[in-house]
């Protein structure tokens, strides 16, 4: 790495994975984190980062972007920027 360049990298694992279907009920945004900290596959539970949230967006709880491919406005959104 070059000197004054910085790590992208997260300090923690990042893990992304896709839990079962579901029929839609899952009672908002919070409801939805709820079931895919349910869901989370058995050799990620008890990991010190055992923390899933579901890539949704509602745009009131969890809002991805006010204006498109600029990342602004966001509130509790799932993914960062300039991280893998």
């Amino acid at each position: 790495m070059e000197a004054g360049s910085e790590n992208l990298l997260p300090s923690s694992p990042t893990y992304i994975f896709l839990a079962p279907a579901h029929h839609g009920g899952l009672g908002g945004i919070y409801g939805a984190d709820e079931w895919c900290m349910r869901k989370v596959p058995a050799d990620l539970k008890g990991s010190p980062y055992y923390s899933y949230k579901a890539l949704l967006a509602d745009g009131i709880n969890r809002r991805a972007s006010v204006t498109g491919n600029a990342g602004d406005g966001q509130i509790n959104w799932v993914l960062q920027a300039s991280t893998v």
